[in-house]
């Protein structure tokens, strides 16, 4: 009899661990399994926390309890908790019996390979926030509003006062990172250049207003009548403020959010980047991300993008397209990943056509990267419109079904619809959605962020946004192939929505890095931790989910995970059993 094959994974970035593991067979009166961290300096082992308990069990009080008590009833986990800058490895270990009387199954234990959580990849820093607003931990701290609901007006209390814990907690690495490049011209000599599309939270102008000689912004109008920015405009301007206002039509958007550092003779050395606008929502309320880049080339090319916008005013001319159209030569580092730098607005058409719009060239990248995909495709984006990557991705699926795809869009509005038949003249336009697959099912599916309506079991209704006006939920733009591909992998991230209206009407940044694995997985373990909190929740929303909250009192858990399927394949994708076809 062959002895079924076992094995377990780890793989993190710097604030979150994802775990996998398989034990080959179904495990009688199995319910599940404990999760342990053990530090590789032997300072301690931890039990992994756990709230969701059996049928006919209580946690309305939403006790932290253990994986040894209340254990994982999955083949997946991730890990909120770990320190960071440890290194560390993870037992897994059934758990049997029945709910109140489990024994630990060590003849059976698997341990993961070692990792530790850094934020560090090369010549990349990544930094996120805790910017998932539907959990019930956030929902338990602010109570019930007038309406019964989350208290939204708490939140916004809290995250527009510096200092605030709740603030601290959600906005993550950000606010750190956003004042990183400002504070080293001031320790060493130097300025920096800023490009910013919303810039209204207290903390962050205040920076700016103490570093009025280092700092020089290009500030974007946004919303309407520049209602974001209006009175922090007014402020800057007022302290005699370096302030550039470049106002563009509602139509076309100054989108960028980066900062370049130059040193003191004059050198562009850094550049810090990324999804996140300079706002208490953009901080604290969706999830977003920043990159820091430690490269002198990269940091140039911004540093020259941001000396076009200067000179070009408020006119996104066409000797502005044109030159952001010209997209420099991938750069090569030492490590032999390269990194490209892209810029828009780049098409000579201001407005994206109707129909037969030119592919822009930034676009066309991304799109044959994708292209190029083996195994996996995983995406977390904003509102990308058509064409897009969102709509490629479903392209992709229909066309390969051998790849696996994950993704996570803002809003069900960007769910599958049906095709509009096209207009005399006109040409046929595929339905705007993407039809993506939840990964133990085969029904065809659309992640969108959700929160919990109304109670499950022992969880309570969650908040989903800021406030009812607020529309931005899941706002990193970015995506990833083939990250378990030491040569093949690639990532993009940067302010660009990964549409043509960004392309063609938008001030935009966009980085693609081509074969720095530690930082393809970084990102890949960030879009998947976002994947995983939204899809049940979007699975109960749309009723197609039907469980109740608890943990199941029987070992028949297990059948899902043991059956081939898409979610066998992405078992044993993150196993690494799975070997690309070459190219």
């Amino acid at each position: 009899m062959t002895t079924p094959t076992r094995a377990a994974r780890a793989y993190c970035n710097g604030r979150v661990v994802q775990l996998w593991w398989d034990f080959g067979e179904a495990i009688p009166e199995c319910l599940g399994v404990m999760i342990e961290r053990v530090y590789s300096d032997g300072s301690q082992t931890e039990t992994l926390p756990a709230w969701i308990p059996f049928e006919g069990q209580d946690n309305s009080e939403w006790k932290r309890g253990s994986t040894s008590s209340w254990p994982i009833q999955s083949d997946q986990w991730k890990d909120l908790f770990a320190k960071p800058g440890k290194e560390l490895s993870y037992r897994i270990t059934p758990r049997v019996g029945t709910p109140d009387n489990l024994a630990s199954r060590d003849d059976l234990a698997i341990t993961t390979n070692e990792i530790k959580l850094t934020s560090q990849y090369g010549i990349f820093t990544m930094g996120s926030n805790n910017g998932i607003l539907s959990t019930q931990s956030l929902a338990r701290k602010l109570g019930k509003g007038p309406d019964g609901k989350p208290d939204w007006q708490k939140l916004v209390k809290a995250i527009n006062t510096p200092g605030d814990p709740l603030r601290e907690r959600l906005s993550g690495d950000l606010i750190p990172m956003l004042k990183s490049l400002i504070l080293r011209a001031r320790a060493t000599g130097g300025r920096c250049l800023l490009a910013l599309y919303e810039l209204s939270d207290p903390e962050l102008v205040d920076l700016l207003l103490a570093n009025l000689d280092l700092v020089e912004v290009i500030l974007g109008n946004a919303g309407k009548d520049d209602e974001t920015n209006q009175a922090t405009r007014a402020k800057l301007h007022a302290a005699g403020a370096k302030v550039h206002d470049r106002t563009l039509p509602q139509s076309e958007l100054p989108h960028n959010k980066f900062v370049v550092w130059v040193d003191a003779s004059g050198k562009p050395m850094a550049v810090l980047t990324g999804s996140t606008n300079w706002t208490p929502t953009g901080l604290c309320a969706q999830s977003n991300c920043a990159f820091l880049i430690e490269c002198a080339a990269v940091a140039l090319l911004f540093c020259e993008y941001w000396q076009r916008m200067f000179k070009d005013g408020t006119a996104q001319s066409e000797e502005f397209r044109l030159a952001n159209a010209a997209i420099a030569p991938a750069i090569l580092q030492p490590d032999g990943s390269k990194v490209t730098v892209c810029f828009s607005p780049n098409t000579k058409e201001r407005v994206k056509p109707s129909h037969g719009a030119p592919t822009p060239p930034d676009m066309q990248l991304m799109f044959d990267h994708m292209d190029r995909t083996q195994e996996m495709f995983l995406f977390h984006l904003f509102m990308p419109g058509f064409p897009s990557v969102l709509g490629k991705a479903d392209q992709m699926q229909k066309a390969r079904k051998e790849l696996l795809i994950r993704g996570i869009v803002n809003s069900p509005d960007i769910l599958p619809k049906q095709s509009t038949p096209a207009k005399p003249g006109e040409e046929q336009q595929p339905p705007a959605g993407v039809a993506l697959y939840h990964r133990t099912g085969t029904d065809p599916d659309i992640i969108a962020a959700a929160a919990l309506e109304e109670a499950l079991g022992p969880e309570i209704p969650e908040l989903l946004k800021a406030s009812p006006e607020a529309h931005a939920i899941t706002h990193f733009k970015g995506w990833v192939k083939d990250p378990m591909d030491p040569v093949r992998c690639v990532c993009a991230f940067g302010s660009h929505n990964m549409g043509f209206k960004a392309s063609y009407q938008n001030d935009e940044n966009l980085i693609i890095v081509e074969g720095n694995q530690p930082l393809a997985l970084a990102i890949a373990v960030y879009i998947l931790d976002i994947y995983s909190h939204y899809r049940t929740r979007f699975m109960l929303a749309k009723r197609s989910s039907k469980w109740n909250g608890f943990l199941s009192t029987d070992a028949s858990w297990q059948g899902k995970y043991l059956a081939e399927g898409p979610a066998r394949k992405e078992l044993n994708y993150w196993l690494d059993r799975l070997t690309a076809q070459a190219v």
